[in-house]
Order: structure tokens, then C-alpha cells, then sequence
């Protein structure tokens, strides 16, 4: 057998060896239901009513801000899943002196609204984007940039300011 016949079969061998990498499964992406559930005594508006963008900015900085004072538990609702968890990963994860600062806001949707004892409920979807901004010892001063959605719970009531 010829040199030229032996790379073709180590070629061809080595491919039907490397075939079942090649061989991802495509997942189709599926969205998880989750129950529609509103507090007791809420009515549901039929008709959304759309956050003001300052609102919404205003929201975001305000996470953004306690997020800088590892605080941030003080704007997590009540309901937000695994809260210490989040607080243990950025306390061990983060550079202690990491900033982290918000450089857009590139969209929102209201995904839910209801009415509660006088006060309008909203959950916001909104995508921030967001920079990191920490000095690493070895390689001076870092900027890490990502884009993540953030779900608001808005609180708005008559005659005060939103939460």
C-alpha cells in the first residue's frame, strides 16, 4: 500500500472517530410554563399600561447602585428565587472592588399588570446593558461588558413615588 493510501485511510479513520463529536443534538428551545398566579384580592388589567422610560431607568440605576454597595437584597422582591444564593456567588465571585455601571437599556415589555389596594403591579422585562469595571493585580484595570434581562417588579402608587 502507498504512502498516498495510507493517509487516505488514516484520514477516513480519524474522521468516523471524530464523527460523534460532530454529532450535537439540536434542542429545540421550549419556554417554561409557569402559573399565571396573582395575590389574592389582585383584578388583572385587560388593558397594559405602558412604564415610563424614566421609570424604568430610574429602577435599574437603583440596582445598579446597590449592587456597588453589596446591598443588594434591599431591592430584591420578596419572591426572587434563591436570593442568598445570588448574594454568596457575587461575595465570592466579584472583585471586591468591582463598579459595576449600566451603559444601555435596550428594551422592555411589560409582562404582567394588575391592580392591588389602589396600587398598580407591573413585572418588566428589560434588557441592560451592563460593564464591570475592577482593578485586577496583575493586569490593571479591567472592564468586562454583558447583556442579561432583568424582570422589574414595579410598584406604583396614586400621589408616591414607584418602588
Amino acid at each position: 500500500m502507498g504512502n498516498a493510501m495510507k493517509r487516505a485511510l488514516y484520514i477516513t479513520l480519524a474522521l468516523l472517530v471524530c464523527l460523534p463529536a460532530f454529532a450535537q443534538e439540536s434542542r429545540r428551545f421550549s419556554e417554561i410554563q409557569q402559573a399565571d398566579v396573582l395575590p389574592e384580592n389582585a383584578v388583572r388589567l385587560n388593558e397594559v399600561q405602558p412604564i415610563s422610560r424614566e421609570l424604568i431607568e430610574t429602577s435599574v440605576q437603583r440596582i445598579a447602585e446597590q449592587w456597588n454597595t453589596a446591598n443588594l437584597e434591599e431591592v430584591l422582591a420578596d419572591e426572587f428565587y434563591d436570593a442568598q444564593r445570588l448574594e454568596d456567588t457575587l461575595l465570592s465571585s466579584a472583585p471586591r472592588d468591582a463598579k459595576l455601571r449600566v451603559l444601555s437599556i435596550q428594551g422592555q415589555q411589560v409582562l404582567q399588570q394588575y391592580m392591588l389596594e389602589g396600587s398598580r403591579y407591573s413585572r418588566v422585562s428589560v434588557t441592560v446593558r451592563t460593564q464591570a469595571e475592577f482593578e485586577d493585580p496583575q493586569n490593571g484595570f479591567q472592564r468586562r461588558e454583558g447583556t442579561a434581562e432583568w424582570i422589574l417588579k414595579i410598584v406604583e402608587t396614586p400621589n408616591e413615588e414607584a418602588q
